[in-house]
């Protein structure tokens, strides 16, 4: 005597609609909407960071003259990524969708008789998940082909739009800090940072790198009391605690990575003797490594190599004087055993207080 089995009945019952929305979401995933969405957010980015650059260029920022043609570049592939995407599209529908249309047929046709006999259809339809199979496979693999294609290009963006931002932030931290920039004192990155001082804590604030200078401004709220573990009062500190020329840094190194070990957050500085420090220890709001290498191509000089046009020619022209040779102190005739190094901008006679400007 037959007994219907109602645990596999409504297995398979499930399966035909899951096969069913398998399809509907296989038919949406190779049109690749979310990849085209990715391509104009892309388009917009790289139209925001056009105007962005204008503005920190206004400001006074000489550096990375390849951004303005990086942007063009990256303008121009585009629309050969869409139509590769566009393409991609088509090859996968001509050549499934009839397979996919078939199969949903037969959902319709099977389910007007699977509850009288559905014993009769289970092959059937494990058939149809199995002819499903492949096709999902080749959807998702051109799915990551596309995403691989466009990714390299999507970092990029975004780090170039990341720096922008944060140096457009830096000419406005700039306006209030304690500090002035010197004439013809070019500005190269801002990162936030705490400046190690005890154990893993110190100051907040921001470090300003220029082409002549390295810099660390605490600016942070702290709090100066408590009451029964409740804040009462703070105190804003603004205040320029480490300033030194870049010719007297003797090394960088990033280190230690994160929490999650995504990335290093810990920037160490060791400084010629002459320095105010010997050393100094960040941890960093951003990839160590980044800020590393950025200092790297300042302390080395290839950071010149990226200033746009007149910028540069002017650069260039301070290049052929040599660094000035000053033994002895104009007013009293000490002797100077400081040495001159790059980012220097003025030596102070220890003796009588002479300031002598170079």
């Amino acid at each position: 005597m037959y007994q219907r089995d109602g645990k596999k009945v409504s297995e398979y019952r499930s399966k035909l609609s899951s096969i069913e929305s398998e399809i509907s979401s296989l038919k949406n995933k190779y049109l690749f909407q979310d990849i085209f969405n990715n391509i104009k957010d892309i388009e917009t980015k790289l139209f925001s960071i056009g105007s962005k650059l204008k503005t920190i260029r206004q400001k006074g920022y000489v550096f990375r003259k390849d951004w303005e043609n990086s942007i063009i570049a990256y303008q121009s592939e585009l629309p050969d990524i869409k139509s590769n995407i566009h393409s991609e599209s088509q090859n996968i529908s001509n050549t499934h969708s009839f397979a996919l249309n078939s199969i949903l047929s037969e959902i319709v046709s099977i389910r007007s008789s699977f509850e009288s006999t559905p014993g009769s259809y289970y092959s059937h339809i494990d058939s149809m998940e199995s002819r499903i199979a492949p096709i999902k496979t080749m959807v998702e693999g051109a799915e990551n082909k596309l995403k691989v294609m466009i990714q390299p290009m999507d970092e990029k963006v975004n780090r170039i739009n990341s720096r922008i931002e944060r140096i457009d932030k830096g000419f406005e931290l700039i306006e209030r800090a304690s500090f002035k920039l010197f004439k013809a004192e070019n500005l190269v990155d801002v990162w936030g940072a705490m400046y190690i001082k005890e154990g893993k804590k110190g100051p907040k604030g921001f470090i300003y790198l220029t082409d002549k200078r390295f810099r660390f401004e605490q600016n942070e709220d702290v709090v100066v009391s408590r009451k029964f573990l409740i804040v009462t009062k703070k105190e804003r500190r603004q205040k320029l605690m480490v300033d030194e020329p870049i010719g007297l840094i003797a090394s960088s190194k990033d280190t230690e990575k994160g929490f999650f070990l995504a990335r290093k957050e810990m920037l160490e500085l060791g400084f010629e003797q002459g320095a105010k420090i010997r050393k100094a220890t960040f941890r960093t709001f951003i990839d160590s490594k980044e800020l590393d290498d950025v200092l790297d191509s300042v302390i080395s000089g290839r950071i010149i190599k990226t200033m746009t046009g007149e910028a540069l020619k002017e650069e260039e022209k301070k290049e052929e004087k040599p660094l000035p040779k000053i033994d002895k102190c104009p007013a009293c005739g000490a002797s100077f055993n400081k040495p001159i190094v790059k980012g220097m901008t003025h030596i102070k006679c220890k003796y009588c207080g002479k300031l002598i400007n170079f």
